[in-house]
């Protein structure tokens, strides 16, 4: 099969670094962080300062650990925590770090799933609990 090909392997890993550079450097130029114009919540949990933040089609948790901090100045691929879908942010500030997660996966839903297409149904209160979650494994680090 094509896709088993080393040169298959090889241009798709050349592609996903690509795609990984690319989307380290947009999300690096993020003038203000947090975003002002979008919070829904905020609040601390574990000692941290979380956020939710209503993205362009979903909502995204995020939590920030101070300077200092184990994982401050990793990138959140190298993070070793459990939250949907992976961490899929980080953003560095002054006085630390952002980390985040997002509810845009495939069979996300802000709404009820289709019927052909089940799904989790992602409320403001489950991007907490997940946020919380989150902060909970940040804070033991």
């Amino acid at each position: 099969m094509i896709y088993d090909s080393p040169e298959f392997q090889t241009a798709f890993e050349l592609l996903k670094a690509r795609c990984d550079e690319d989307r380290r450097a947009s999300l690096e130029d993020i003038a203000v962080w947090p975003p002002l114009d979008r919070p829904t919540h905020e609040w601390v949990e574990h000692g941290l300062r979380c956020l939710i933040v209503r993205g362009q089609i979903g909502l995204c948790g995020y939590v920030h650990v101070p300077v200092g901090h184990s994982a401050e100045r990793k990138w959140y691929d190298d993070v070793d925590v459990d939250v949907h879908g992976g961490l899929t942010f980080r953003k560095r500030v002054a006085d630390g770090s952002w980390f985040g997660f997002d509810t845009m996966h495939a069979h996300d839903w802000l709404s009820t799933p289709l019927r052909e297409h089940p799904g989790r149904v992602w409320t403001e209160e489950n991007v907490i609990a997940e946020t919380e979650r989150l902060a909970e494994q940040l804070s033991r680090m």
